[in-house]
């Protein structure tokens, strides 16, 4: 935000992290991601690689439909949620994807429990600030797939499976991928999960603001 915006130099500037909504999407780890599956008419996989959440211009999704496509293993599956109408998707029976289109918050829990890790091909230079999906991610302890975004790769830490956002990256990195990779990048998730709780959060935001009211530093 300094690179970009002129500020005025008595102006502060502090960092509080946005926390996580696992009390709205808890309710889906109440059954199986068998379960979830099923209801959302995904056939079964060993593991399933996801992408959530509204279509940006620094969403590389065709880099990921393209990059899972070109991988050849069987026991991997992409369920994309993020279609816009400019990505075209590969014919691929592994590949399971629609355009993208607000669901009600059952649904979108549905599909963050059917997954076993998350994907965020954002640029890292493109023009967004951040990104919502990454503390829903932490809020179920899911691991997930990332760019060298800064936002990202601070986020998430070791939660965070490097991947870039270009094919010839997201496919290496898949064909690389293991399931020891995924359970310590779960582990790792899991662990972050009381850093991005509301409660302390809402604390550092007050003391903030008795900061600014009482002009201490």
């Amino acid at each position: 935000m300094k690179d970009r915006y002129e500020f005025r130099p008595e102006c502060r500037h502090e960092v509080i992290p946005h926390g996580h909504f696992d009390d709205l999407w808890s309710s889906a780890s109440e059954i199986s991601k068998e379960e979830a599956e099923s209801r959302l008419g995904l056939p079964a996989a060993e593991f399933r690689l996801g992408m959530v959440g509204t279509p940006r211009v620094d969403k590389h999704t065709q880099a990921v439909l393209d990059g899972f496509a070109a991988t050849n293993r069987d026991d991997i599956q992409l369920a994309c949620w993020s279609l816009s109408y400019t990505e075209r998707v590969p014919d691929d029976s592994r590949i399971f994807a629609s355009r993208y289109s607000e669901v009600d918050a059952a649904t979108y829990a549905l599909r963050l429990w059917s997954c076993d890790l998350l994907i965020f091909p954002f640029d890292p230079d493109g023009e967004m600030l951040g990104t919502g999906t990454a503390h829903d991610a932490i809020g179920l302890g899911l691991p997930a797939l990332i760019s060298d975004w800064g936002y990202l790769t601070e986020v998430m830490g070791d939660a965070g499976i490097p991947c870039g956002h270009r094919s010839a990256t997201i496919e290496a990195c898949l064909t690389g991928l293991t399931r020891a990779k995924i359970e310590t990048a779960e582990i790792a998730c899991r662990a972050l999960k009381a850093a991005y709780e509301w409660v302390p959060i809402a604390s550092k935001t007050a003391e903030l603001f008795d900061r600014v009211v009482l002009d201490e530093p």
